[in-house]
C-alpha cells in the first residue's frame, strides 16, 4: 500500500502522509553521509556543517514515505508513531 500512496504523490505532486510515520534523526548515530537528502523525494531533508534536520517550513510535504529511514546506512533515522505523519 505504501509504495502505490508513494507513486502517487511522486506522479501528482501532492502530499499522501501515512498515519503512522514520523522521523527523528538521532544525531549521535549519523556519520552525516547525507543519503538521506539524496532519497528524499519532496528535499524536506537538509543538511548544515554535516548534520542533517527536516527543513521546517517542507514539513508539510513530508509524505512519510520512509525513504530516509531505509536508506540511512547508520539507522540513525527513527519512525515514531504519529497521527499527522510529520517529522523533527
Amino acid at each position: 500500500m505504501e509504495n502505490v500512496a508513494v507513486k502517487i504523490a511522486a506522479i501528482t505532486k501532492l502530499p499522501v502522509k501515512f498515519p503512522l510515520n514520523h522521523f527523528v534523526i538521532n544525531l549521535e548515530r549519523c556519520g552525516g553521509c547525507g543519503a538521506c537528502i539524496i532519497v528524499c523525494p519532496f528535499d524536506c531533508i537538509s543538511m548544515q556543517h554535516f548534520v542533517p534536520y527536516y527543513v521546517t517550513h517542507k514539513l508539510s510535504q513530508c509524505i512519510g514515505c520512509g525513504a530516509c529511514q531505509s536508506t540511512c546506512p547508520s539507522d540513525a533515522i527513527i519512525a515514531r508513531p504519529s497521527i499527522l505523519g510529520t517529522c523533527s
